[in-house]
């Protein structure tokens, strides 16, 4: 009984940062978020397969992606943490305008390879502000008393991202198997708008509870 009584002391302190409608939503929407960032990811491998057939270009692409992320990830994280909430939403918002026009540039026939170069160098520049971003906006909504239960609940969205590994890019295959690029790239362009509301949502203020007035 009484290791019974200490694992569920246990389990309510793990989830006790779930008492915040803000946290649950930042936590539930990130582990979903990370499938429409896997599906982008192969949309974009597969793009380039079929505009070079060339895997070293895939290289030199993906390069292009993250080698701008690396190098200003710490300019990144001093910007997320000095800005007001609303502004956090901007690396998101310009990823979500680059999926845009890269999905209608290949549904018009327009893209080619540069295209697909500066897309991915401006989608690594935005990158390097988005995830400090929302680190800053996970930590927000922990307590100090949460704090730590809430790390651990981060590690275990981690987890979840590499169920979503898997996932996303079967999606996203799939997406472009059935439909085509531009199909499994909405799903990334979408996903903008869901984190948006999700987070414009969270920053609502709680409804109160209210009394009616009792008549005399």
């Amino acid at each position: 009984m009484q290791l019974l009584y200490h694992m569920t002391a246990a389990v309510k302190q793990a989830l006790a940062p779930f008492r915040s409608r803000d946290f649950s939503l930042l936590w539930l929407g990130e582990t979903i978020s990370a499938c429409g960032d896997y599906c982008y990811s192969i949309a974009l491998v597969w793009l380039v397969t079929s505009l070079t057939g060339s895997s070293l270009v895939v290289g030199s692409l993906l390069a292009a992606n993250y080698l701008p992320t690396i190098l200003l990830l710490l300019i990144g994280g001093v910007w997320a943490g000095r800005s007001p909430k609303l502004m956090l939403l901007w690396p998101d918002l310009l990823q979500s305008v680059l999926v845009f026009v890269l999905a209608l540039a290949v549904t018009l026939a327009m893209i080619s390879l540069p295209l697909v170069i500066a897309f991915s160098i401006a989608f690594g520049l935005a990158t390097a502000f988005a995830g400090p971003s929302q680190l800053v906006l996970w930590n927000a909504q922990l307590t100090a008393e949460d704090y730590h239960a809430g790390t651990a609940l981060q590690q275990l969205s981690q987890q979840s991202q590499q169920l979503a590994r898997l996932l996303g890019p079967a999606l996203g295959g799939f997406l472009i198997a059935r439909w085509s690029v531009p199909a499994a790239l909405s799903l990334r362009h979408g996903d903008f708008w869901h984190r948006s509301a999700r987070h414009l949502w969270g920053w609502l203020p709680a409804p109160q509870p209210t009394s009616l007035a009792q008549s005399p």
